[in-house]
């Protein structure tokens, strides 16, 4: 499948067979699930600083159906769709003036959330191919010492992520 913008509207083209269609987000570009079957995208509202900006986060079946708001969060937004395209990761806050973001992975199968982890200034999420662990690192923590990079296990419920000593990220 290819996306294109055509006249403010996002068009979906299947290559088998040249279908297209319309996914209902007003333009915006989209993110496919990696095995090409669900469509994210985010709706961002304000002006304000990155961390008070509201996102809506939908998600859409890629044959146009089921369009439906999954999340609202404060500075964040999609940090990846599964593989199997069974789950969503959203971080942010959910409120502007909560002091901390969650993260939070939506099984889109029994339409459920679990909060992964709360963290301060998580960047660089990586999910790994098994789609078994989350990969990310802490920049300019107020705890010096969070500064680093992490392992999440994502089969665990709830997971202690895992230090990795990879390259340190503050001084010692």
């Amino acid at each position: 499948m290819v996306v294109d913008l055509e006249d403010g509207q996002t068009i979906v083209e299947r290559l088998r067979n040249g279908a297209r269609w319309v996914i209902p987000n007003g333009g915006r570009p989209v993110s496919f699930s990696p095995d090409g079957r669900r469509v994210a995208w985010s709706v961002v509202y304000g002006l304000a600083k990155f961390d008070l900006r509201r996102t809506v986060t939908w998600l859409a079946d890629a044959d146009e159906r089921r369009a439906r708001m999954i999340a609202a969060r404060f500075g964040g937004g999609i940090v990846s769709l599964m593989l199997d395209a069974m789950g969503l990761l959203v971080g942010g806050r959910r409120s502007p003036h909560a002091a901390t973001a969650e993260l939070t992975l939506f099984d889109l199968v029994h339409e459920s959330e679990r909060a992964l982890l709360f963290y301060e200034r998580l960047r660089g999420t990586a999910v790994s191919p098994s789609r078994r662990w989350l990969v990310y690192f802490v920049i300019q923590a107020s705890d010096p010492a969070q500064n680093r990079t992490f392992a999440l296990d994502l089969s665990q419920s709830p997971g202690a992520p895992q230090r990795l000593d990879l390259f340190p990220l503050a001084r010692r």
